[in-house]
């Protein structure tokens, strides 16, 4: 579904609702927040966990291919459509890849280090300062706004 737009999304999910029978009811409205290739893009956007000097010889490839530190991840294209089937799947590699050169184990399975408070923050302060990771910035504001109109 990476290659989607969100209009077509849109349409399956309340196509689909038809289908099933279901109705919202007055209180509650559908949102939908798409990630741009998948959240792994997003995750490449914290530029703490990339190390400067990376050694690892396939990260020097991928860095080489597109920049994750510099440029906006979710803008990433796929390094070899041979060896990964989707953009979401070499975004996965790349994130482990990174996260290997801090001897750190991701996985979607367990994805403990990208859910902790410090790596949030660090997504936070990329999308604010650059406008990077956009998808997850358009999230991030919907939660804030949310927060404050329940908080009132």
């Amino acid at each position: 579904m990476e290659e989607e737009s969100r209009e077509y999304i849109e349409e399956k999910i309340n196509g689909q609702l038809e289908k099933d029978k279901r109705k919202l009811n007055d209180n509650t409205k559908l949102m939908i927040f798409e990630h741009k290739i998948c959240m792994e893009s997003w995750f490449l956007g914290n530029r703490k966990i990339l190390k400067d000097n990376p050694q690892n010889p396939l990260m020097l490839k991928y860095l080489r291919f597109y920049n994750v530190k510099n440029d906006d991840p979710e803008l990433m294209d796929n390094i070899d459509s041979e060896e990964f089937a989707t953009k979401a799947q070499f975004h996965f590699q790349y994130l482990r890849c990174v996260m290997q050169e801090r001897n750190i184990r991701y996985s979607k399975n367990n994805p403990k280090e990208v859910c902790n408070l410090k790596y949030l923050e660090e997504l936070i302060n990329r999308f604010n300062k650059t406008g990077h990771i956009s998808s997850f910035g358009r999230w991030y504001k919907f939660i804030t706004n949310l927060k404050l109109k329940v908080g009132k």
